[in-house]
């Protein structure tokens, strides 16, 4: 049976691809973003080394003005682009808070390449020179490191030795020596992209740090402040507890607005920092009789970095939850006032309706007499005007005053009842 050829097509998958598309196309809707979703995995391979290709230099710009316009030959929309130049090659890559060059070559990058960095703008936070070395090339290390002791171990299950100061050159550079024989080229383009992206995210997550520094002492003075407030609370009297509020809200105020200006970098330098870890445990390093390993070092120097970040974090939560529960202290109180001030209300108040009835009971008996008094007197006048009369109108008023004393009463009581 002949054997089809690698690439071409018979009418099975013809009919196949046919099929896939009318799936696609027209009956099953796509997601909008699936395209780019699925890019993603493929969006910063590592480049192939190829021959002649021994030094590398990687250039790490932060702080680039969003609204600045790009230089020609940059594609502002890709996320990753290759100018190839008959000296080397210049890879550009787009990344959310910086801009990632890597020049590769066997020449040092050449004055035009410079000024297009140049013109990308930004401020260069970081540098990675990567030399490729064989072994009998890498005998004298000297004119490579400035610093007195190296870092380094054997990856890539000992096809790779990696040496490193961690120290800045002339240039910029931290300098890396890595040394092997280089059979697969893919696999040395992958080693060097762990080297940079270790690099790059170890410093780029240490940048939270210096933020933490920055702001430690505004820090210490709000916890001070935050101190002497809730302190302040337990001797304060009631009538003074609003100008503790007063107080209180505004170093809320400024713990929020602190929180928010350090939020964005913690978090950015805590995902730098998960990369580095990821990149250290895939480096798999081995140690080299002699010195130190790269992660020994980086570990060391920046866990507590990192932690120092947590840190100032958890002392921000801590403040906030200070203040909150001072302010909660202080709104009980109040409470406890306001309702101190209800009973005390309410007690004056009954006392008041109780005088009130007291009174209105008076003024009803005075009203009873008043008006029984003015009641017999007119019906004395009333008797007294009638001549002729067989009985003594004086005996007959006395007569009348009791019940036109109970009429009266009678009367008052139900007209209130009325009102009441």
């Amino acid at each position: 049976m002949p054997r089809r050829r690698l690439g071409a097509q018979g009418p099975e998958e013809e009919d196949l691809q046919q099929a896939h598309r009318a799936m696609t196309d027209t009956i099953i809707k796509q997601h909008p973003r699936r395209t780019e979703l699925q890019s993603e995995a493929h969006a910063r391979p590592p480049l192939e080394l190829r021959e002649r290709e021994r030094d590398i230099w990687h250039w790490v710009l932060f702080d680039r003005d969003d609204a600045s316009p790009w230089p020609d030959g940059v594609d502002p929309d890709a996320r990753y682009q290759i100018i190839d130049r008959p000296e080397g090659r210049l890879r550009i890559e787009h990344h959310t808070e910086f801009v990632a060059c890597t020049y590769i070559s066997d020449a040092p990058p050449p004055p035009d390449i410079l000024e297009l960095l140049a013109a990308l703008g930004g401020v260069m936070l970081t540098g990675v020179q990567i030399m490729l070395r064989s072994p009998d090339e890498a005998a004298d290390r000297a004119p490579v490191f400035r610093g007195d002791r190296l870092f380094g171990g054997a990856v890539n299950d000992g096809r790779f030795t990696l040496a490193t100061d961690f120290q800045v050159n002339e240039g910029g550079f931290v300098p890396y020596l890595m040394v092997g024989d280089i059979v697969d080229r893919f696999e040395a383009a992958r080693l060097v992209k762990k080297i940079i992206d270790l690099e790059t995210y170890r410093i780029a997550s240490l940048m939270g740090f210096a933020l933490a520094r920055e702001k430690n002492e505004r820090l210490r003075d709000l916890e001070r402040r935050a101190a002497d407030v809730t302190q302040s609370i337990a001797d304060v009297s009631d009538t003074h507890l609003e100008g503790s509020i007063g107080k209180i809200a505004m170093l809320l105020g400024e713990t929020t607005r602190l929180r928010l200006e350090v939020r964005y970098r913690f978090g950015a330098s805590l995902a730098y920092y998960d990369i580095v870890e990821d990149r250290l445990h895939r480096l798999a390093e081995t140690p080299v009789s002699g010195q130190g390993t790269i992660r020994t070092f980086t570990e060391l120097r920046l866990s507590p970095a990192i932690k120092t970040m947590r840190a100032f974090a958890s002392r921000l939560v801590t403040l906030s939850d200070d203040l909150s529960a001072a302010m909660t202290l202080i709104q009980t109180r109040l409470d406890q006032q306001v309702q101190r001030q209800n009973q005390e209300l309410l007690k004056s108040m009954n006392q008041r309706a109780r005088q009130q009835v007291l009174l209105g009971q008076a003024v009803e008996g005075l009203s009873v007499v008043a008006i029984t008094y003015y009641g017999v007197g007119i019906l004395g006048y009333l008797l007294k005007g009638i001549p002729g009369l067989p009985f003594d109108a004086t005996a007959l008023m006395a007569t009348a005053i009791a019940p036109v004393a109970v009429l009266v009463w009678w009367k008052v009581r139900r007209a209130r009842r009325k009102l009441g």
